[in-house]
């Protein structure tokens, strides 16, 4: 088990790596994940029967219309003409490229034909309706339930998903991509906005690089049906998933850039270490019940987050034991590393933990 832990480990670091310095050695990788396809339909709209697979498939290819201008980037599609893909293969495609994006692009649907508005997810350990259909795709493949794990609850899932959240396609770049998104949609289409959200979709817990998944609105709804039928709408939202998609860009390459001047710096290094125990929409005291025996908790805010730590230890071998005792009230509670009081994330935290 720890040998398998070890090269999951290492290979989610490796992948993250190669991802971060993708910007400076080549173009800027950008993989467009419309949802659906083929046999699996997705959300079928009540009115005139719009097919969630179509529309989706429309913004994709015009938001990679629009990215396609630019020299520096490169637009990767899971796929470009109707036709199902197995949902394990979207991520896969993302991983391979050494992307810098992931973006699953879908439209909603609700029990209620009086829901409205778009949503942007990014990963979370909770599951909800939506993530719960989406991920209900896999019934349409031959032998699904050995294929996938969904309740996977080993020590190994925990390194391995928690890695995945903090580093990457649940972390901050991904909350801030989303953050953008929904402003975007915002200005430009005047709809509800339904804010960032999070929930553990299948396809954004296996990508090794920041990711969201988009859903433009309710086919369930009339009026937001006959909103996503028309070309001009369309058009509306992959300006905006485009324009979302450029300003993280620009934020994303001049926070590598600060990056590479602190890394040149010559300053005394301190190395701390700290047990996550978990992340909160809410701001908690210091002293709260719900750290059970972990106090005084320690804060950070981080993309939009309340993160909560607990300890501060100067090896990592005492980490690991202080990572036992947390794991008895909070089993998913994982270390991470401080260095000169900036938290490291992806290869940056690979050679202090050891």
């Amino acid at each position: 088990m720890r040998a398998l832990t070890y090269k999951i480990v290492s290979f989610i670091v490796v992948t993250l790596f190669l991802s971060l310095q993708s910007v400076s050695a080549g173009k800027f990788k950008v993989v467009l994940d419309p949802g659906h396809g083929g046999r699996d339909c997705g959300a079928i709209g009540i009115k005139k029967k719009v097919y969630e697979k179509d529309v989706n498939l429309k913004v994709a290819l015009r938001v990679g219309e629009l990215l396609n201008p630019d020299e520096n980037t490169e637009v990767i599609f899971t796929r470009k003409k109707d036709f199902f893909i197995p949902l394990d293969e979207r991520p896969k495609i993302a991983n391979r490229a050494q992307a810098d994006l992931f973006i699953s692009i879908h439209a909603n649907a609700s029990p209620s034909a009086a829901v409205n508005g778009f949503e942007t997810y990014t990963l979370g350990e909770s599951r909800n309706d939506v993530s719960v259909r989406e991920n209900k795709v896999v019934e349409l493949e031959e032998n699904y339930s050995n294929k996938y794990n969904f309740k996977d609850d080993t020590d190994e899932s925990f390194i391995f998903s928690n890695m995945i959240l903090d580093a990457g396609s649940g972390g901050e770049m991904s909350i801030r991509l989303a953050q953008l998104v929904q402003s975007q949609f915002k200005e430009n289409t005047d709809r509800v906005d339904r804010e960032v959200r999070q929930a553990n979709f299948w396809v954004l817990k296996h990508i090794l690089m920041p990711g969201v998944l988009i859903e433009m609105g309710y086919l369930s709804n009339t009026m937001e049906e006959e909103y996503l039928s028309k070309e001009e709408n369309i058009e509306k939202i992959a300006l905006s998933i485009f324009q979302a998609i450029v300003m993280y860009k620009d934020e994303f390459i001049k926070k590598s850039k600060t990056l590479d001047e602190v890394r040149d710096e010559s300053v005394e290094d301190e190395i701390v270490y700290r047990v996550q125990l978990f992340s909160s929409n809410q701001k908690l005291p210091a002293n709260s019940v719900k750290f059970k025996s972990c106090t005084p908790a320690i804060e950070m805010q981080e993309g939009g987050l309340y993160k909560y730590m607990y300890g501060k230890e100067k090896t990592f071998a005492d980490a690991q034991l202080l990572r036992s005792k947390a794991k008895q009230d909070f089993p998913d509670a994982f270390i991470v590393v401080f260095k000169n009081g900036e938290k490291l994330v992806g290869a940056d935290a690979r050679p202090y933990l050891k």
